[in-house]
Parts: structure tokens; C-alpha cells; sequence
């Protein structure tokens, strides 16, 4: 796993920091900015997960799906999305996750199956998380698991 954040100025994630993502403990990575309120998403602004599961060549896709658990730095309402890429399409599709208020994680376990079905789409596969403050003042996003499953017959 690699991962990107746009939040401030661009910033590779470094090994301590998809370490804290990797499971569910309480470590968690800190956006590098804080998310503005506003009234819609930024586009330019995401925290982006790029996955290499390595799934063999014609091995045959039953399941994925992507674990993503969150929470803020302080108090406040927004509004958050996954926006997942399909190397199939070349597109991006969009998510909608579970709002957080607070310091307290949210997980939302989500089946990507619909759109991410393939060897290639699996070995390619890219999540960005979005979110902007609906009610409130700008917060960081505190990130503690992203996590992607695959299920699949090997060859």
C-alpha cells in the first residue's frame, strides 16, 4: 500500500504513517491539513490509498471490499466519501460513507464488487478519501484503518 495527501501542500505517506492504517489499534494517521467547510466536495482535496494485492494472473474475482475507518480531530458535521478507481473503466466511482460528528472512529465495510471484478482492476486499485465540513469549522480527518479484501480462486 502507498497513499497520497492532498490536504496542504501534496505529501507521500511514509512507512509510520500506512503503518497506522494498516489495522484497527487507535494509532491513527492525521490529515496534513484540515478539511474546509463548505458546501461540496474539492476535487483537488483527498487522502489517496494506492493497493497491489498482487492477485495472479486469470485467477477468477468473487468478493472485494474495503474496510475505511475514521474519525475527526474535535468536534463537528460533515460529510465524507470514498471515491474508488476502476483500472477496467479508467473511472472513478463514488462511495458515500457514514459521517463521523467527533473523536469517536466510524467504519464502514463496503462491497466493491459491482465495479472492482477483475485481475487487473484489483491489482490496479486506488481509494480516495473526501469529506468537507457541513456544520462547523475546518477539522482534520483522523484515518486508523483502510484496509482492502479480496477473495478469489487462483488459477
Amino acid at each position: 500500500v502507498s497513499g497520497y495527501d492532498t490536504t496542504d501542500e501534496g505529501e507521500t505517506l511514509d512507512s509510520d504513517d500506512l503503518s497506522d492504517v494498516s489495522t484497527s489499534d487507535n494509532k491513527r494517521y492525521t490529515s496534513d491539513s484540515t478539511w474546509a467547510a463548505a458546501s461540496g466536495f474539492d476535487d483537488a482535496e483527498y487522502i489517496e490509498f494506492t493497493f497491489n494485492p498482487g492477485v495472479q494472473a486469470g485467477s477468477t474475482i468473487q468478493d472485494v471490499n474495503i474496510v475505511n475507518e475514521y474519525s475527526l480531530n474535535s468536534r463537528a458535521t460533515v460529510v465524507a466519501r470514498l471515491e474508488t478507481w476502476s483500472a477496467d473503466t479508467n473511472s472513478w466511482s463514488v462511495v458515500s460513507l457514514t459521517s463521523s460528528s467527533g473523536t469517536t472512529d466510524v467504519t464502514d465495510t463496503l462491497n466493491l464488487f459491482a465495479t472492482i471484478n477483475s485481475v487487473n482492476a484489483v491489482n490496479n486499485f486506488k481509494v480516495r478519501f473526501q469529506m468537507y465540513i457541513s456544520s462547523g469549522t475546518a477539522k482534520k480527518s483522523r484515518h486508523d484503518l483502510i484496509r482492502l479484501g479480496v477473495k478469489y480462486l487462483p488459477p
